[in-house]
């Protein structure tokens, strides 16, 4: 019990990480269910919790599917990540954390683009807002934003306008 609220005090965990984590140090499944069991009925440990803070933190920055990984990974049921979500993660927070990653995105690659590919003869042919697009598409998709939002946010952009 007490390395088990060791871990907690350090930082929050689910049940599955810290069945893990418990099992790692050697204690015995038993152990393990009767320690798991007492945090669970002191309230110290509490996965519908954890997942909704982990939303609430992570969701100005991170796309829903990135955010659904992370969950399932943790150990967290499918069904209730798709509850809290739904519950704390609005549609139109996908689009504007998409829109406000494509705006420093782009930049980065507007820089990198002047130092780089400027003088490069084979990007010549090339426009840049194209190759722009594509640089900053690419990562959008990457961090888990679907193909629909990116293509509607990279129709926003142009190197004249501020998106």
């Amino acid at each position: 019990l007490s390395s088990a609220l060791t871990a907690l005090s350090r930082r929050p965990m689910t049940v599955f990480k810290l069945r893990q984590r418990l099992r790692e140090k050697g204690f015995s499944p038993q152990d393990i269910e009767d320690t798991v069991n007492r945090l669970i009925e002191w309230k110290y440990l509490d996965d519908r919790s954890y997942a909704s803070t982990y939303i609430r933190s992570r969701g100005d920055k991170l796309s829903r599917k990135k955010i659904w990984i992370e969950l399932l990974r943790a150990g967290i049921d499918q069904d209730l990540v798709v509850k809290l979500l739904a519950e704390f993660y609005p549609e139109d927070q996908e689009y504007e954390n998409c829109r406000q990653l494509a705006r420093k995105l782009w930049s980065e690659e507007d820089i990198k683009w002047e130092r780089k590919y400027r003088h490069n003869l084979k990007n010549k042919n090339i426009p840049k807002e194209i190759l722009l697009k594509k640089k900053v598409g690419d990562k959008l998709l990457l961090r888990g934003y679907l193909v629909s939002t990116v293509r509607s946010v990279l129709a926003q952009i142009s190197v004249r306008e501020d998106f």
